[in-house]
């Protein structure tokens, strides 16, 4: 079955994906799933958004689709370094506004045809292409020089793209960016067969359009059961360990630890906070790693939608409200990591000693007097949060009864599933809601640029600082990584003392697994392939 034409993909927000939980099955134990097949079996959340690289932008699918069919010029490893993919080598200008790209010879496409530097230009005016309606290009490929007119349908080309011969790529940015290589890793740059699909102007969702350069070919998929991923042999390092990777979609951790458990399949990749439960079961206590994802979930107080928010002194008074020990005392059975700074204390640039709002009740109660507001003001004031897993909504719990209780006042909670919830999100916003962010990218920029600046496509969080913006800009403007990680430091603390979100948790994911497997690579961004995974048993005899 394929991806039909008149079915609907949902853009899934890349900051939420790996929360939503959906379906619920028990997988009879098949008789193909022996350990010299070469077959691997292992679980995802719910099904992909999409198998289109311009559009897709969610770690899910990222991770299960995209990381497997497509490959851009440069990737990250599992130690989240910049490394050569389909380009072997490049150069940067000194002015950081060109890169030079030269291409891999070596290179097919799945229908085994050869890979030229056309097929980059060409992939890159198809994710800008207005018809496309990327939801990433805007933000990862407007720098290059002429993509503005040509995603405005002012231009047939983008005019910084050149093709010197057919194995070097040229590309010109109208602004110095000293991440400009980082944009590239991301799916809407990477490499399709944009000559032999049916229609380069519209949504990838036929299973054969799917063409790329990866290990693996997406060849089945039935909605809400599975998809399959198929190796393909001629892949430019070396066929993918094993032959056939599927996909089944289930819906919640205990269906999945059930499967595990019985066997049935041979992983699963789940969020920690989604994880609540697994202590309760014995058998895999010992069955699963957690690896840290380059992610925050925080309370967002939005002061565009929300009044009595401008006042800095209500702000201050709801952090204060808070006790952040108690909620991670109510954690304590989930492998959560309580988070004190919105960049992980894992990932480049964190800095340990930022500001804090202390739980403090007395100055709390001292604050909301001082701003002149009643409690009638904040009638009606709501919390959102998203159903898929309980870690949101007891913290939601937690943090309305600390509010309610410290500064007298009524606030609720509303629970959405995580359609609902992104829907809402991206329409209206929230005044008041617990959010989840996912890096993009190996620097600081991805989460203060893209999340918090007034001018960022990205930035649904209502914040706008103009002192924060100028410091971001700042920051952004340095090559040097310690000039960078010190002035990116500043702005994070402006935001942070500023008083509309709250760092909660850093984010993780966990692989529980029923045999051993080898050759699972990962890193912050799950940007991996499966090219070495494998089962240790399917090596035996």
């Amino acid at each position: 079955m394929h991806f039909q034409k008149t079915k609907t993909f949902f853009i899934i927000s890349f900051h939420l994906i790996l929360l939503s939980l959906y379906g619920c099955h028990i997988l009879r134990k098949s008789t193909d799933h022996h350990p010299n097949t070469k077959r691997i079996k292992c679980a995802v959340s719910f099904d992909p958004s999409t198998i289109d690289p311009a559009i897709g932008n969610d770690p899910l699918t990222g991770s299960y689709v995209m990381n497997q069919i497509y490959e851009g010029l440069v990737y990250y490893n599992e130690q989240n370094q910049l490394k050569p993919g389909l380009a072997e080598s490049w150069n940067i200008s000194k002015d950081y506004k060109k890169v030079t790209f030269y291409l891999r010879k070596n290179i097919l496409f799945q229908n085994n045809k050869p890979v030229y530097a056309r097929h980059f230009k060409s992939s890159i005016e198809r994710s800008c292409h207005p018809s496309i309606c990327s939801p990433t290009a805007p933000n990862y490929l407007s720098n290059i020089k002429g993509a503005k007119d040509y995603m405005k349908g002012k231009a047939e080309h983008i005019s910084g793209i050149y093709l010197s011969d057919p194995y070097t790529i040229q590309v010109e940015f109208e602004k110095y960016d000293p991440l400009l290589l980082h944009k590239f890793v991301y799916p809407c740059s990477r490499i399709i067969d944009t000559e032999s699909i049916h229609n380069s102007r519209t949504s990838i969702d036929r299973l054969d359009d799917a063409i790329g350069t990866g290990p693996f070919k997406i060849s089945s998929y039935t909605p809400g059961i599975s998809f399959t991923l198929e190796r393909f042999n001629h892949y430019w390092k070396g066929k993918a360990k094993t032959k056939t990777i599927e996909v089944c979609i289930m819906n919640d951790p205990e269906t999945i630890f059930a499967n595990i458990d019985k066997g049935n399949i041979d992983f699963a990749e789940i969020s920690s906070s989604s994880m609540v439960s697994i202590l309760d079961h014995k058998k895999l206590n010992n069955q699963f790693v957690l690896s840290n994802m380059a992610g925050i979930t925080f309370l967002n107080l939005n002061k565009k939608l929300f009044p009595p928010f401008r006042n800095k002194k209500v702000r201050q008074a709801f952090m204060y409200a808070i006790d952040k020990d108690k909620i991670q005392r109510m954690l304590a059975n989930a492998p959560v990591m309580m988070a004190s700074t919105l960049i992980p204390e894992y990932f480049p640039g964190h800095q340990k000693k930022q500001f804090q709002y202390q739980y403090n009740p007395q100055k709390a109660k001292a604050l909301l007097k001082q701003s002149g507001l009643k409690p009638k003001d904040f009638d009606g004031l709501q919390i959102y949060y998203y159903t898929a897993n309980p870690l949101p909504r007891r913290m939601a719990e937690n943090i309305i009864a600390e509010i309610n209780h410290t500064l007298e006042l009524n606030i609720k909670g509303i629970g959405l599933d995580f359609h609902a919830f992104l829907m809402k999100k991206r329409s209206t916003g929230f005044p008041m809601s617990i959010n989840l962010w996912v890096a993009d990218y190996n620097d600081p920029a991805t989460f203060l640029n893209e999340l918090f600046y007034s001018k960022s496509d990205q930035n649904d969080t209502g914040y706008k600082n103009n002192k924060f913006d100028q410091q971001v800009l700042l920051a952004g403007s340095y090559i040097k990584q310690e000039d960078r990680f010190k002035n990116f430091a500043i702005a994070e603390n402006i935001l942070l003392e500023d008083a509309c979100i709250l760092p909660l948790t850093y984010f993780q994911t966990a692989m529980i697994y029923s045999s051993p497997l080898k050759g699972f690579k990962n890193n912050f961004f799950h940007t991996m392939s499966f090219h070495e995974l494998e089962s240790v048993s399917s090596n035996k005899k």
